[in-house]
């Protein structure tokens, strides 16, 4: 197959290449020219399409138009390279490609770093709501610099009956935020948002076991906390 000189081929095609998994295995280390890199790429785009590894909006096949918008699952390319043995970046140069550019080595990062983060914010969710420990402490290994977690276990350790280790989680969520303050972010923003998830937390575990004081006394706490930030009162914790 060749390609005419007329085809043209948006930019966001070239940058399909973080999800041709496949790629490696085609590019066996032999001169390929333009024509055959297009006719590959087309095959490997099709191939990525139907895994869902890649989304194509606002134009049909063969992709060809400068209307394509070709977007990247970087989840679902992380779950499809967490069932093979090797890394694109790796493999390329196995197979005679000086290096793997570098949007494509960002993108596989990034695609990495999705795919931990939905697995630890799923152990986070069934943690909370079965009141699991075990499970978010892994989801806390998994992200140890996430304070939404260590409010997640302060509310379910409160919904058990143990207030002095729940004090040891949110004093750590608590820590965790002001580590950033201290480096120049927004006291206001930051802590807004750790007192929000705080506050979803305890609401979660409130209306799991509505018994429960100490569960509704922190969160009464937690939302004259969050009161005071969004009325810049004397109490504010920003002050």
């Amino acid at each position: 197959m060749q390609a005419t000189p007329e085809k043209r081929r948006p930019a966001l095609k070239w940058t399909a290449l973080l999800a041709l998994l496949l790629l490696p295995l085609l590019l066996t280390g032999c001169d390929i020219g333009e024509a055959e890199m297009d006719f590959l790429l087309d095959l490997a785009i099709d191939w990525a399409i139907s895994k869902n590894l890649l989304t194509v909006e606002g134009c049909p096949p063969p992709y060809d138009s400068d209307d394509c918008q070709i977007g990247i699952n970087a989840g679902m390319i992380a779950r499809w390279k967490a069932g093979q043995n090797k890394w694109i970046g790796a493999g390329m140069d196995t197979f005679g490609v000086d290096r793997a550019p570098q949007d494509v080595t960002d993108a596989l990062d990034s695609a990495k770093t999705v795919y931990d983060q939905e697995q630890s914010d799923a152990l986070a969710r069934e943690g909370a709501t079965e009141g699991d420990l075990e499970k978010l402490d892994q989801a806390i290994d998994m992200r140890p610099g996430d304070w939404s977690y260590q409010d997640k276990k302060g509310a379910v350790l409160l919904s058990q009956g143990n207030p002095e280790a729940a004090d040891d989680a949110f004093n750590h969520a608590d820590s965790l935020v002001q580590e950033r303050i201290d480096n120049g972010e927004s006291c206001l923003n930051l802590q807004l948002n750790k007192l929000r998830n705080r506050e979803d937390a305890l609401y979660q575990q409130s209306q799991l076991h509505p018994e429960n004081e100490q569960l509704r006394n922190q969160l009464a706490r937690t939302q004259d906390q969050i009161w005071a930030l969004q009325n810049n009162h004397e109490s504010s914790i920003c002050k």
